[in-house]
């Protein structure tokens, strides 16, 4: 191998971090390596000398550029002292120039500041020279009674005297403002002698309207005390012609009033108010003092004069229209801001019309004068504003309605027995008329119409709704509250007397009639609740409250209770027979148990018969209500039946036991009668559950015939199962089984020890309590409330 390839890089002697040690090693790694050993050293030699050539130019030029560096810091040195000099000495030519600007600028402070006394003095000056002249003019023009130049003069020196506010502590001033306070109280005092008493009758001076606007300058407390010592002065010619005592201030001569004032108003209007201030509102106030005066005259005839009904509702009816009249007179119009909104609508359509260069360019020319405007004009809409807001504020607070009616409220008790015994006489009539429906067999020949009720109940409610409304538009207060009571108590008495139509002995004859009174009961309980809610949507909220028809609801809710058990009578006294002939059958000797008695279908005969003739003329909703009615009352009295036999022997329990379960499925059956879809499927699982109820009483007392005599679980079964055990009841029971009263007594011990057990309580009471339904009106009640908001809010509507 040749020497040369082995030898290493050169420029492995230029790295960092060489490392001898590590560089031998390397290239000398055995024995053999060592034959190269002189050829390394040969060229490491050459290498140094080469390194050596390097860096002797480079030390040379080294000193060189020394000697030159310290030069150019010698020359550096100098110039940086040359520059702080020249810094040092503008710096002190700037602090000169600088206190001389300050003596300048002191000096020109000084002279401003003179010339903006010398200014203020001079405008002072003739602030006062103004002020004193235009004091020496109101004072003439006040001795002229030059109204026009005392308004111009004394805003001028109100206006002079704003400069003056912060010197009022000089004497000069404090005796000008002295002397302006004197002036305008001479001025009011001859104002108010002078102005306040014309009367529009003899015409009105030509400078009124100056007099107005001086007024107006005057002060809020001025106005007020001006506009009405001359309102009251207007009204003078109207005391006299209608004062107490005189004919045309009677109650009668009520529309003369109103006819006065529109004239009167009309010629006040035309003279007054186009020179008055319009923010005045002189006949808007000339008429609400019109009321008030008015409101007092009557309210003194009302208690002195007995009036007719006619000539009372004739008066008030005249006066709401009047009132009616005078609210819609006079309209608030924003007449300035409708102007304004229609002129930016312009614009904003003008600016579409034009190209995108010609709308930039318009914008910015407008935007360049709204940046000059923009405080002004801010102002102005907000003074504009304020000015609309007062005049709108100023006119909606005239509301005539209520300012002379209310004076009748108290006199209408008149009005009240009129429509009282006006209604009496309209319920007496209608009942005399009243046709009562005709009989079943009449109404078999025509239509039917389960929804039917009385023509007089009809008729009613049109009369009441009437009456209604005739109150309404007379009064919205204590009046129609009254009236609300006076509807109520002839409803009762309607309901009284309709319910006394119902015969004590009930016939088949009697059954379209005893139909219509049950729809004409449900009729009056739903009208009376919308009547309710019109009369509230009408009345003043105060007296909501008091409306109320729970009464009127109650005695309906009766007169259908009666009509119902009327009906339930008429089936029981058909079934009186059949049942009869139940007893009769002697239930000791029944020796097996087969089909059905023969009573049983008897009474499914007439019970579906009569359920399908009720069905003609009552809604499936009564007829529904009717068919439970009647099953609580058929339980109770087959029961009793079961009292009545001497005795029941097993055979004889197991048979009515079977008997009981047919008779249970005719009653729940009963809805269905001569038409299966009439009453809907959730209603009759309703009905299926009220039957199977009221028939678990003979279904028990069989079951506990059926128990062991002297069983002592014959005592927890009656307990439990009897809704009112009695201990009379009990000794009953046993005697049908037959069980002797000496094997009773240890029972009866039992059965007094449980707290539960009545121990004077009748067996054979004979009571309707089944029958009775006392949450008729609880049920009307709910449904009512549920409705009542939104019925409250169609009415309003």
């Amino acid at each position: 191998m040749s020497t040369l390839t082995t030898l290493p890089n050169p420029d492995a002697f230029e790295d960092p971090n060489f490392d001898p040690v590590e560089y031998i090693n390397c290239h000398f790694s055995d024995e053999q390596s060592l034959q190269s050993l002189d050829a390394l050293s040969e060229v490491i030699s050459q290498r140094l000398v080469q390194v050596d050539q390097h860096i002797l130019p480079a030390v040379e030029v080294q000193a060189t550029m020394g000697a030159r560096a310290e030069q150019g810091l010698t020359a550096t040195r100098t110039s940086m002292e040359s520059l702080c000099s020249k810094v040092k000495e503008i710096k002190q030519k700037a602090d000169e120039a600088e206190s001389m600007v300050v003596d300048i600028c002191a000096e020109i402070r000084a002279l401003d500041t003179a010339k903006q006394n010398l200014t203020l003095s001079i405008k002072c000056l003739r602030w006062i020279q103004m002020l004193e002249n235009a004091l020496t003019g109101l004072s003439s023009a006040a001795s002229a009674e030059d109204y026009q130049q005392c308004t111009s003069l004394m805003d001028a020196a109100k206006q002079l005297l704003v400069h003056f506010e912060d010197q009022q502590d000089v004497p000069r001033i404090r005796a000008m403002s002295a002397q302006l306070n004197a002036l305008r109280t001479d001025l009011r005092e001859k104002v108010m002698e002078k102005f306040t008493k014309i009367q529009l009758e003899k015409g009105v001076p030509a400078n009124f309207g100056d007099v107005c606007t001086l007024v107006s300058l005057m002060g809020e407390e001025t106005e007020s005390e001006f506009t009405k010592n001359f309102l009251k002065t207007q009204l003078d010619g109207y005391r006299r012609s209608f004062r107490s005592g005189e004919e045309v201030g009677r109650l009668c001569h009520t529309e003369k009033r109103y006819q006065w004032f529109r004239r009167f108003l009309n010629e006040f209007e035309e003279n007054v108010g186009r020179v008055a201030p319009s923010k005045w509102n002189l006949p808007q106030e000339l008429a609400v003092e019109f009321c008030l005066i008015t409101h007092a005259d009557l309210t003194q005839e009302l208690q002195v004069e007995p009036n007719t009904v006619e000539t009372l509702v004739s008066s008030l009816s005249k006066t709401l229209a009047f009132e009616k009249e005078l609210s819609s007179r006079w309209k608030a119009a924003d007449s300035k801001g409708q102007g304004q909104s229609s002129t930016d609508e312009a614009d904003a359509e003008e600016l579409n019309a034009l190209s995108e260069a010609e709308r930039i360019k318009r914008k910015y020319k407008k935007h360049a004068k709204q940046k000059q405007k923009a405080e002004r004009r801010e102002q102005t809409s907000i003074d504009a504003s304020a000015k609309i807001d007062a005049k709108l504020t100023s006119l909606k607070k005239y509301k005539y309605n209520g300012l002379i009616a209310p004076c009748f409220e108290n006199s209408m008790a008149v009005y009240i027995s009129f429509e009282d015994c006006q209604l009496a006489e309209t319920v007496e009539k209608l009942l005399s008329e009243e046709t009562w429906g005709p009989s079943s067999a009449d109404s078999s020949e025509g239509m039917v119409d389960n929804t039917e009720v009385l023509s007089s109940a009809v008729d009613l409610l049109i009369y009441i709704r009437g009456s209604l409304k005739r109150c309404s538009e007379l009064s919205r207060g204590q009046t129609l509250c009254a009236m609300h009571k006076v509807w109520g108590k002839h409803l009762v008495s309607y309901a009284t007397k309709v319910s006394a139509q119902i015969p004590a002995k009930v016939t088949e004859k009697d059954d379209r009639l005893l139909c219509l009174i049950v729809n004409t009961a449900e009729y009056w309980l739903t009208s009376i609740g919308h009547l309710s809610a019109e009369i509230q949507s009408k009345i003043d909220e105060l007296l909501v409250q008091q409306i109320s028809f729970e009464a009127e609801a109650d005695a309906f809710s009766a007169m259908l209770h009666r009509a119902i058990r009327a009906l339930i009578r008429s089936i029981e006294g058909k079934l009186e027979p059949v049942l009869n002939d139940m007893l009769k059958i002697n239930w000791t000797q029944v020796t097996s148990v087969g089909d059905q008695s023969g009573y049983t279908a008897a009474v499914a005969q007439i019970l579906m018969g009569r359920a399908g003739a009720f069905a003609k003329y009552l809604s499936p909703t009564h007829l529904r209500f009717f068919c439970d009615k009647f099953a609580a009352s058929f339980a109770y009295k087959f029961t009793q039946c079961f009292y009545k036999c001497k005795r029941i022997s097993d055979n004889g329990c197991q048979q009515l036991l079977l008997d009981t379960q047919c008779l249970k499925k005719t009653l729940e059956g009963m809805p269905l009668a001569g038409n299966p879809e009439r009453i809907s499927g959730a209603a009759m699982e309703s009905h299926e559950k009220i039957v199977q109820v009221e028939m678990r009483r003979p279904e028990h007392l069989l079951k506990l015939l059926l128990l062991p005599a002297v069983d002592r679980e014959a005592v927890g079964q009656y307990v439990a199962n009897v809704p009112r055990p009695s201990v009379p009841e009990f000794i009953r029971i046993m005697e049908l089984k037959g069980v002797k009263r000496v094997d009773i007594q240890p029972l009866i011990d039992l059965l007094s020890l449980n707290k539960k057990v009545s121990k004077t309580e009748p067996v054979f009471e004979d009571d309707d309590q089944h029958c009775k339904d006392s949450s008729i009106l609880e049920d009307w009640k709910r449904k009512w409330k549920a409705v009542k908001p939104s019925l409250i809010g169609g009415l309003s509507d």
